[in-house]
């Protein structure tokens, strides 16, 4: 599990990113200058760069409050399936019919065996 980074820290390296990064050949080497300094990684400092980048609409991508949205979403969908799950029942002839999720689609699937 990545461990927690101060958000203070976190923001004063992307501060630094944005004021100095055009005195170096390419932001990864800035990356690294200011990860050193501040005793976190290069690619947490570059990543982060990035990412204030999509958040101030500099580039595309999804903004970090877009990002947190889609993460609470997904942990729903979880916890609703778990429900599903958990009010099927098991016919008298025991075959269950058990919902899945199908690989990389957030809709449920019920599987029903043969001999229902």
């Amino acid at each position: 599990m990545p461990k927690k980074i101060d958000p203070k820290v976190k923001e004063r390296c992307v501060q630094q990113m944005l004021e100095h990064v055009s005195e170096y050949p390419n932001p990864t080497a800035a990356a690294e200058a200011v990860a050193k300094r501040s005793g976190v990684g290069t690619e947490s400092v570059r990543r982060w760069y990035l990412q204030g980048q999509i958040d101030g609409g500099q580039r595309r991508g999804a903004t970090s409050d877009e990002l947190a949205e889609i993460r609470d979403l997904k942990a729903k969908v979880r916890r609703l399936e778990e429900d599903v799950r958990g009010h099927v029942k098991v016919p008298a002839g025991g075959h269950e019919k058990s919902p899945r999720v199908a690989s990389g689609s957030p809709h449920l699937v019920f599987v029903v065996s043969a001999g229902s």
